[in-house]
């Protein structure tokens, strides 16, 4: 048994407290104040985790140790500490943690998306933090979820998901503690190959600005089973081919469909295109576009996905234009700079070559 503290009380982290819970992990919800009424229906500290069984993960009534929106409470001893939340308030959190995160606390982005990493350590640094010396990240939430009244109900577990550490030398004992409580986890090299392998940036962004006029009017459409086209899919081929290309400058990365293949198929999905694999995959076969373009498919996903990416294939001398383009159309349709609101190294104030990069994030860290 390990103690847990799962940092987030939406979809993901419910999911992540409640099957740790039932795994027999000794697990401590902890929200935000500010957050503090996504705990009122988590009455007596219990989460119901409904799980189809195709998951494989049992389902049932989790019994948490605690739910608390006290840092000094929750960190105050040694833990495993699961962040997540989404990109665009990790920062928040490391400020609201940095007091009280120590040396002995193992720090876990679910996921980091694109630099989440590197970000959080900076801003660790920034709350005068230097205890905690390295932070690990994944490449996407672990579970497809979605909140319920006092639980959560997940479809889809992400078998082999990527984990990693920045920096990546000195990190084998985060990762080797994060993968006794997962072990369903893969390490990666670096937190470049688990920022680059979310598939929901390649996704849910050609999706939803190739669909921008339905979201918007907030029609009650199908995502995947609907709104997803050929056309779309092919875009999201594009996005992808431009991402692979850093494959040839050292970052390990697969494609996109050998990535959901190897989880989703499983559990039911077919094809050898992404368009194929992405409309056969039962789990999504009820997942319905968002009905706003203030969603985290383009808050979330443009900027700490797309932005960063954009940034990255830059600074390695290789083609962007198709990031660039979705970037602009969300930026142009939705009234917001994205690039300028983006994760970026430029933006953190890194003025890093590729190969400078390889060598933060595989020895040196910031």
């Amino acid at each position: 048994m390990s103690n847990v503290v799962v940092v987030g009380a939406g979809a993901g982290g419910r999911a992540v407290a409640a099957d740790l819970s039932l795994q027999g992990h000794r697990v401590t919800l902890l929200q935000a104040p500010s957050h503090s009424g996504s705990l009122d229906d988590l009455r007596g500290g219990k989460i119901l985790l409904e799980s189809l069984p195709s998951c494989g993960r049992p389902g049932g009534q989790a019994q948490l140790h605690l739910v608390t929106v006290d840092p000094s409470e929750a960190l105050k001893g040694p833990a495993a500490v699961f962040v997540v939340v989404p990109s665009y308030a990790q920062s928040d959190v490391a400020d609201f943690l940095a007091p009280h995160l120590r040396e002995f606390h193992q720090v876990c982005l679910m996921p980091g998306n694109l630099l989440g990493a590197v970000a959080f350590v900076r801003q660790l640094r920034a709350g005068g933090n230097d205890a905690v010396t390295h932070v690990a990240e994944t490449d996407s939430m672990i579970f497809t979820a979605s909140r319920t009244a006092g639980g959560v109900s997940v479809r889809g577990f992400k078998d082999g998901m990527g984990v990693a550490a920045f920096p990546a030398e000195g990190g084998e004992e985060l990762l080797k503690s994060l993968r006794a409580i997962y072990p369903a986890l893969t390490v990666s090299p670096t937190v470049l190959e688990t920022g680059l392998s979310n598939p929901n940036v390649l996704i849910h962004v050609p999706l939803t600005v190739l669909n921008w006029a339905n979201a918007e009017r907030g029609l009650d459409m199908l995502s995947y089973y609907g709104a997803f086209t050929p056309g779309i899919g092919r875009v999201i081929e594009a996005l992808d081919g431009e991402r692979m290309a850093l494959a040839s400058r050292g970052v390990a990365i697969r494609p996109v469909v050998s990535l959901l293949g190897d989880w989703y198929r499983k559990q039911g999905a077919s094809g050898s295109s992404i368009f194929q694999l992405i409309s056969t995959n039962p789990l999504y076969k009820n997942s319905k576009l968002p009905k706003s373009t203030n969603h985290r498919y383009i808050i979330e996903d443009v900027p700490f996905g797309l932005v960063p990416a954009a940034d990255l294939l830059n600074r390695f001398g290789l083609p962007n234009a198709v990031h660039l383009s979705l970037i602009t159309l969300a930026s142009l349709a939705s009234g917001t700079d994205f690039q300028a609101a983006g994760r970026s190294l430029r933006g953190m104030g890194y003025n890093w070559s590729g190969e400078e990069i390889l060598d933060r994030v595989r020895r040196r860290g910031l």
